[in-house]
């Protein structure tokens, strides 16, 4: 049995630099961003070994895990630090093409589990959108089936008002064709987060995931580009 891994430090640190968001407190609060730093890596590194990579490389913790830091250089909001975990967990890292899980811990409910297609290039999205016009049903369906496996609901996905010249707008998955990225997640209570078996819920989310994964990855032709 895995050992499961307190995370109300990370909790309770996030807690208290959301209304402290300034590098003057940071510094002086540092010790507890290292144990929440520290409690995270080893949460990230438990996901990692316990999720079967079939062959792909797998990513160490510190490749999955995004900076705390904001960047700032085209925000208007000025705060220096995110008031969030994340890790992006994926084959290679958080940089690599392929798609992965996204894990997100914030306090007051907003933690959340993610995946999909975000950020496609505009040919990896126009071969998507062919993929899903040309069988239409059978994209539904899948998406349908992970929805109802791991409680996810689809994300906003930037959709354009109608749908792209060349699709059919009476479509029954119009709605997809009109969008700009293709992704679904699942929020987690502060409840939950804390509760023993979390990670095996963000496990059972990404297995759900998976499908749609090698879905969205086929279609887009991300595997073909992916360099072994």
């Amino acid at each position: 049995m895995a050992t499961e891994i307190d995370l109300l430090p990370v909790f309770r640190f996030l807690a208290e630099l959301a209304p402290n968001n300034m590098k003057s407190w940071f510094d002086a609060h540092r010790a507890g961003y290292e144990e929440a730093k520290a409690v995270f890596h080893a949460f990230v590194s438990d996901l990692i070994d316990r999720i079967d990579f079939a062959g792909a490389d797998k990513p160490a913790a510190k490749d999955c895990i995004f900076r705390l830091n904001r960047d700032l250089r085209f925000s208007r909001d000025k705060t220096p630090y995110k008031t969030h975990f994340a890790a992006y967990i994926a084959p290679g890292g958080r940089k690599s093409p392929r798609l992965g899980l996204y894990v997100h811990l914030e306090p007051l409910d907003h933690s959340l589990a993610a995946g999909g297609l975000y950020e496609p290039t505009p040919e990896q999205l126009r071969r998507l959108r062919r993929s899903i016009a040309d069988e239409p049903r059978a994209f539904l369906s899948l998406t349908e089936k992970a929805a109802r496996k791991g409680n996810f609901l689809p994300m906003d996905g930037n959709p354009l008002k109608k749908v792209p010249a060349g699709f059919d707008p009476e479509s029954p998955a119009a709605e997809y064709l009109k969008m700009r990225a293709i992704g679904f997640g699942r929020k987690f209570s502060d409840q939950e987060a804390l509760a023993p078996g979390f990670a095996e819920k963000l496990l059972e989310a990404g297995i759900a995931l998976r499908p749609v994964f090698d879905y969205l990855e086929t279609a887009a032709g991300i595997r073909m580009s992916q360099v072994n």
